[in-house]
This record gives C-alpha cells, sequence and structure tokens, in this order.
C-alpha cells in the first residue's frame, strides 16, 4: 500500500462520481417508502411532535435512526422524496469520508478506485441501495471514527481517540450492529500499542482505550436519560434487550446459511468484477511493510463481515455494513497492481493497467443494473425490489385517508405497513407498528398479541386497514392465532371505506362510491371506517 499526491485529475474523477450518484439517486428520488422506512419515518413524525420513541411504536431497534429520520423530515420536508434527498447527500458524504480514509494508506488512484466502488456498491439492487434503510447511517458515523482512530493512533492523540469512540458510538444508537466496530476500535489499539516499538509503548494503552469507551458510551447514556426521563424506559429496555434476544434466536444455522448463500450470490452477480479484486485485495492487504496498516484493514474487513452476521437473518441492507470495508480491498488490489514489481521503465503499464482493471470492473457493475437504474420509474423500482408489497399502494391509501379524516383521529393498521402511519398523519392505536413480533416463535407472542388488542380496544380507532399480504405478517405454523380470530369480530363494527387489489402486473383501486365484488387476488388491502362516526 502507497501514498502519493493528490493531483487535479483525482479531484475531477472524484467529483464526477459524485455527480454520477447524485444524478442517478435523484432521478429515482421519488420511490415509495418500503416498510423500515415507514417506520423510521413515524418515528421522525412522532419526535417532531414531541412524542418519544417506544410509545407509539415499538421496535427493537435503538432510537439513533428516529432522531435523524426527524432531522432529516424537518430540514427538507415530511415527504418521502425528502426522505431519500436526505439519503442522497448522507451517501455523497459516506463516498467522500470513505476517500479520505483510503487516502491514509493507499495511492490517490486506489483512493478514487475505493470511492468509485463504493458509490456502485451502495447503490445496487442487491442492497436495496436506493432505501434509506439504517446500515447507510451507521457506516458514516463508523467512517469518521475509523479516521479519527488511524490519525490518533499516528499522533497519539488522546483527544482524537475519544471523538473516534464518540462516532462509533453514534453509529451503535443508530442500530445495534455498529457495536461490532466499537469492539474493532479497541482491538485495534490494542494490537498497535503491542507491535509500537518506541517510547509510547504501554504508556498509551489504557487511555486510549478508556477514552474510546467514554466516547462510545455518551451516545448510549444520554439517550437512555432522555428516554427515562420520557417515561417510556421500560418499553425501551423491553424492546431493546428482552425482545431483541428472543428475536435473534430464532434462526438456525442452516436457515442463516442459506439466507447468506441467497444474498450473497445474488450480491456478487450484480457486480462480478469488483468482487473479483475485492476478494484479490483482501490477502494483498498483508503484503504492505506497515504493520499499522495490516492491522487496521484487515481487521476492519474482519469485523465488517461480523456486522452482517447477528441474527444470521442476513437481510439485504445489512450488506450495507460490509460495503466500506470491500471498497476498500479493492483499493488496495488496484495499489498492488498500480506499483506490480515490473522494471521501471514500464511504470506507465502498471499505472495503465491498475485504470483499466478497476473501469472495467465499473463499467460491467453498472451495465448490468442499467435497467435499473436509469430505464424504470421510482414505482416500478418498487416493484422490482419488494414484488406484491403494498409500497406504491400505500401513497394512495394514504390520499384518500387523509381526505377523509381530521386532527385526532386515530388508525390502526392490521398489517405491518407503517410508512401508512407516516402518509397519513395520524398516530397509531397501538405501539404495535409490526405484525412480525406477535408471528414469531417466541414466548413473547401471544402477550404481545393480547396487548394490541387490548389497546385497540382502548382507543377505538376511526380507521382500520387490514392488510392481506403474507409478507405483512410471515406468519407461520406455530403462529398464535388469537388476532386473527379477534379481528373476525371486532370488525363487524367498522364498514368497508376501500378495497384495493394487488395482481402481478396491475392494481385496481375501489372506493366507497364504486366498491365492486370481493377481492379475487392473494394480495389485497381493505380500508375501513367505524361505524358510529358520522362523516
Amino acid at each position: 500500500m502507497s501514498r502519493d499526491s493528490t493531483t487535479w485529475i483525482h479531484w475531477l474523477l472524484l467529483s464526477g462520481i459524485l455527480l454520477l450518484v447524485f444524478w442517478t439517486r435523484y432521478l429515482l428520488i421519488g420511490v415509495p417508502l418500503e416498510r423500515d422506512e415507514g417506520e423510521y419515518a413515524y418515528g421522525g413524525q412522532l419526535l417532531l411532535q414531541m412524542i418519544p420513541p417506544y410509545q407509539l411504536l415499538y421496535n427493537m431497534k435503538l432510537p439513533g435512526i428516529y432522531a435523524i429520520y426527524a432531522a432529516i423530515l424537518s430540514f427538507f420536508g415530511q415527504t418521502h422524496e425528502a426522505i431519500h434527498m436526505g439519503l442522497l447527500f448522507v451517501n455523497l458524504i459516506t463516498i467522500l469520508a470513505l476517500f479520505f480514509l483510503s487516502r491514509l494508506f493507499l495511492s490517490a488512484t486506489a483512493a478514487v478506485s475505493t470511492a468509485a466502488t463504493f458509490a456502485t456498491l451502495s447503490i445496487g439492487y442487491p442492497v436495496q441501495g436506493l432505501f434509506a434503510n439504517a446500515e447507510h447511517f451507521v457506516i458514516l458515523p463508523v467512517i469518521g471514527g475509523a479516521i479519527l482512530l488511524y490519525l490518533a493512533l499516528d499522533r497519539i492523540n488522546l483527544a482524537y481517540f475519544f471523538l473516534a469512540g464518540l462516532c462509533f458510538g453514534l453509529g451503535l444508537i443508530v442500530k445495534q450492529h455498529g457495536a461490532l466496530f466499537i469492539i474493532w476500535a479497541l482491538l485495534v489499539i490494542a494490537v498497535d500499542r503491542m507491535l509500537t516499538d518506541n517510547e509510547h509503548k504501554g504508556a498509551h494503552i489504557y487511555s486510549p482505550i478508556g477514552l474510546i469507551l467514554l466516547g462510545a458510551a455518551l451516545p448510549y447514556v444520554l439517550t437512555s436519560l432522555l428516554l427515562f426521563q420520557a417515561g417510556v424506559f421500560e418499553k425501551y429496555l423491553f424492546w431493546t434487550f428482552d425482545y431483541a434476544r428472543a428475536y435473534t434466536t430464532q434462526v438456525s444455522l442452516t436457515q442463516a446459511w442459506d439466507a447468506l448463500s441467497l444474498r450473497a450470490t445474488r450480491i456478487i452477480a450484480a457486480s462480478p468484477l469488483l468482487w473479483v479484486l475485492a476478494l484479490f485485495g483482501v490477502p494483498l492487504i498483508a503484503r504492505t511493510n506497515n504493520r499499522r496498516n495490516v492491522v487496521f484493514v484487515s481487521s476492519f474487513t474482519i469485523f465488517s463481515v461480523l456486522a452482517v452476521c447477528p441474527g444470521g437473518f442476513f437481510r439485504p441492507h445489512y450488506f450495507v455494513l460490509l460495503l466500506p470495508a470491500a471498497a476498500l480491498a479493492v483499493g488496495v488490489t488496484i495499489d498492488y497492481i498500480g506499483n506490480f514489481p515490473f522494471a521501471d521503465k514500464q511504470h506507465l503499464l502498471r499505472k495503465g493497467l491498475a485504470v483499466t482493471s478497476i473501469i472495467v470492473a465499473l463499467v460491467s457493475s453498472l451495465a448490468l443494473q442499467y435497467q435499473f437504474l436509469w430505464q424504470l420509474t421510482p414505482a416500478q423500482v418498487a416493484v422490482k425490489t419488494y414484488g406484491a408489497n403494498p409500497f406504491n399502494e400505500s401513497l394512495a391509501i394514504a390520499r384518500f385517508i387523509k381526505q377523509d379524516s381530521q386532527q385526532g383521529d386515530r388508525i390502526a393498521i392490521i398489517g405491518s405497513e407503517p410508512q401508512i402511519y407516516f402518509y397519513t398523519g395520524l398516530h397509531s392505536a397501538s405501539g404495535y407498528i409490526y405484525m412480525y413480533p406477535l408471528m414469531e416463535k417466541h414466548d413473547l407472542a401471544l402477550s404481545m398479541q393480547r396487548e394490541m388488542i387490548k389497546d385497540i380496544e382502548a382507543i377505538k380507532p376511526k380507521y382500520l386497514i387490514y392488510v392481506h399480504i403474507r409478507s405483512s405478517w410471515l406468519q407461520t405454523s406455530g403462529s398464535h392465532r388469537l388476532i386473527f380470530d379477534w379481528f373476525e369480530q371486532y370488525v363487524t363494527s367498522y364498514e368497508q371505506l376501500g378495497l384495493v387489489k394487488i395482481y402481478k402486473n396491475d392494481t385496481r383501486f375501489s372506493w366507497i362510491h364504486d366498491l365492486a365484488g370481493s377481492a379475487d387476488t392473494s394480495y389485497w388491502v381493505e380500508i375501513l371506517k367505524k361505524k358510529d362516526i358520522p362523516g
């Protein structure tokens, strides 16, 4: 791994990468929200109304992502386009941050290659890169923390250690997967101090570790204090510890391996040459004479892989956590090719081979996703990515309800479509915005169903939305059926306002004045209104 000066050509290329990313993401900024985005948007919306997480929204994620969404909504507006504009700028900043990180130990050409690789992989269809999942907001502070950690090790700067820990702590509070990078930082410090053969050896091993831990703990402690003050601390602990523990013990090793194999195959197939370069880069990391760089980059790669693994679910967007390390590995390969031990007079051949390798890999990846990125409409992108899930339809459903509703009305969605809460601006009748915990095989599921039923019966929401789509439930043979049996009885006090029928290549909307027939498809959504509510 080598260092050189960054020329105007490198800055021009980096600017071109950023402009291409901006243009591509902006073209598709109108993609509708998917479920996770809907949850985060609803949580952010509630925060702007001074309603804390875990009051009208239950989930096992730590609440940093809701604060980020609240900031995006307050700055860009409360629309799905605003959320994707926020993601656009976060992605651009992450690309820049990764360039600066790679410049600490790679050549300028390799650093540009790293940035271009990440830009390409992070927008990809296989990792659901166009959607503002939490992983995008984890890796930005993690990369910032990595830069500060490297500089702290190089300069023995205690303030940098604290700031690095703070960055890693911010990553953690966005999503628990970020905890792996705190452990990584501690390991890097310990190994680096052991390998350092100078007067600083041993003198600065405890204070850097302490400062990393202090910085990392600060966001979590402050968040916990705020939630305690808001009166939701018990719910917060239950969802982020008790339920999270039950959630992460559901998947067997066989199921985890099957999920990993499926996701990895799809991700590699979309950018095969980039992943080949990344694969070569992993062992090449060890060829440098700088032991600090070897430890830093190789361990970062290992912990990035581990960050994808908790629970064994291997959701497509989990792999966003791996992309910075993969991009750095590509940069290492390009750096090695550019410094391949040819004769000095073949310097241009080395550089030309390096540049050609990355260009071919990038162009082939973009060519494989050309239709997805530059020919489909935002609505088509949602269908291509998520199939028959009612994400496009949620916009129309919410528009209809907003026209019929008044401020203060409540709504209950019997299904897992939290984006509708956000679109309508109405508060949920229960904190159970997902049905998944109620369908899972753990001891908490039945009590959760009972609690949701109790919440809805107490609030008596004006609107009910019933989602008859398997992916909105993920019911299994072992799922309790209490919620279904209850709903059959409870729904008799509601009248139908609309019916949305989703077909393979079409969606048909029927509203109150033109309702006709029953659902003749397996994918449908029913909109209901309480009978004793006039208007």
